[in-house]
Parts: C-alpha cells; sequence; structure tokens
C-alpha cells in the first residue's frame, strides 16, 4: 500500500472518531457534528499538516471545534 493511501485512510478514520467525539460531547447527531467539524477552522489547519495539527488527539481537536464555535457564538 502506498504512502497517500495510507494516509487518506487514517485521516478518514480520524475524522470518523472526531465526529462520534463531537456529537457525544455535544449532544448532537452524528451528521450534524461532522456539518460543525466540515465548517470548522480546525479541520482546515488539521488538514495541513506543516501546522502539525494531525499530531494532536481526536480530543484535542473536539476540544478546539467546541473553542472555536463558542468563539462564534460570542
Amino acid at each position: 500500500m502506498d504512502e497517500k493511501r495510507l494516509n487518506d485512510i487514517v485521516f478518514w478514520s480520524r475524522i470518523g472518531c472526531i465526529t462520534v467525539k463531537l456529537a457525544g460531547r455535544l449532544n448532537i447527531s452524528k451528521e450534524r457534528a461532522l456539518g460543525l467539524l466540515y465548517n470548522s477552522k480546525t479541520l482546515e489547519r488539521f488538514r495541513n499538516h506543516n501546522l502539525d495539527l494531525y499530531l494532536m488527539s481526536d480530543t484535542y481537536l473536539v476540544n478546539d471545534v467546541i473553542a472555536e464555535l463558542r468563539e462564534r457564538q460570542g
């Protein structure tokens, strides 16, 4: 298996784990959680391997998304 394919598998697996944790923390559906994640700056930074956010734990990323949502709400 080539490295890009392996990275894609790991990335999408992490997205699933983050989505499930986010849904649980916010008590919302997984579909809504995925939408929130996809519209977050956190996901943009997570995708950018130059920023090293992809090295952080799923819980850290969930907390980052929640903090971002709180900032938006003011």
